[in-house]
């Protein structure tokens, strides 16, 4: 009996050191840690013990304006309506970061990694946000001072360009065709022939009937369809004879008005000369697409869409 009371005594004891170890050092934490010096913790790579005092300091707005956190560990960290001005985030992981109405101005991204953060109305002025990582992250209303980091921002989402910026960015850096993946290109295409009016429906990337997009639209004479073939080229590599024979049998033997063949290089005099024997079938190289662009891009800016 008495071995039981000297277990149960022992246990208890035990029990009471370890809740009060845990008290204090939740205490401790406490106490050393607030809101006049809590950026010791992201020097220590500690986001979730900050985020503690930001959750007891709803209203506080910190001040970090010069830190260095080069190479910091700070996913999920919560830096809402935070003033970073100047701060030193190079190599640092933010992934999952909250960062929406914070102030970035001229502050260093060089290898810092931001996948799904959120950096919605935050102030990038200054800031070179392409040197950053920033698959998925959310830009809605962000601010920013410089039309490349628009390219940047474009291609956060799974590091494909948002078919309504594409556009607008050709439009202002036509040497960006070049960057654009086949698919893009292709998006790009329908695009702008969607703002001239046509319904685009791009066809499966599996199917090869020898064109990619169909475009439907209507005039004095009628309904048109129009088979669109896309060729994604470097402008060094022309499209040659046989693409412009190919597309011009497949709208031989379809339904179509039209066959159309767009590049982002040029075609060969051969090519010319197929396109000239057929007058179903229309090119639009480099050039030509450029300044169809250019029209797509003021409609754009007309209507408001």
């Amino acid at each position: 009996m008495i071995e039981y009371l000297i277990v149960a005594i022992l246990s208890a004891v035990l029990l009471g050191a370890a809740i009060g170890w845990k008290l204090s050092g939740l205490l401790f934490i406490q106490k050393v840690f607030d809101i006049s010096n809590a950026h010791i913790l992201l020097e220590r790579s500690r986001p979730e013990e900050w985020n503690e005092i930001r959750l007891q300091n709803p209203n506080w707005k910190p001040d970090l304006s010069g830190h260095n956190l080069q190479g910091r560990n700070l996913v999920g960290v919560d830096l809402r309506e935070a003033i970073l001005d100047r701060i030193d985030f190079s190599n640092a992981i933010l992934d999952g970061a909250l960062l929406n109405q914070a102030s970035l101005k001229s502050a260093n991204l060089l290898g810092t990694s931001l996948n799904d953060a959120n950096l919605s109305e935050a102030d990038l002025t200054g800031t070179k946000l392409r040197e950053a990582t920033t698959d998925r992250a959310s830009f809605d209303q962000v601010i920013l001072d410089s039309e490349d980091e628009e390219i940047k921002i474009s291609r956060s989402k799974d590091s494909k360009y948002e078919s309504k910026s594409l556009i607008k960015l050709v439009h202002k850096h036509p040497e960006l065709i070049d960057e654009l993946t086949p698919q893009e290109f292709e998006e790009l295409v329908a695009q702008v022939f969607t703002h001239l009016g046509y319904d685009s429906q791009l066809t499966p990337q599996t199917r090869d009937g020898g064109y990619d997009i169909i475009l439907r639209g209507e005039d004095d004479f009628g309904e048109n369809r129009i088979l669109v073939e896309v060729k994604k080229y470097s402008k060094n590599n022309p499209v040659g004879a046989s693409v412009l024979r190919g597309l011009a049998g497949v709208v031989l033997n379809s339904n179509a008005n039209r066959g159309l063949l767009v590049t982002s290089s040029y075609v060969t005099k051969g090519a010319r000369e197929v396109a000239e024997q057929f007058p179903q079938i229309e090119i639009v190289d480099r050039n030509s697409l450029v300044k169809l662009v250019e029209k797509a891009a003021n409609k754009t800016i007309n209507t408001g869409s």
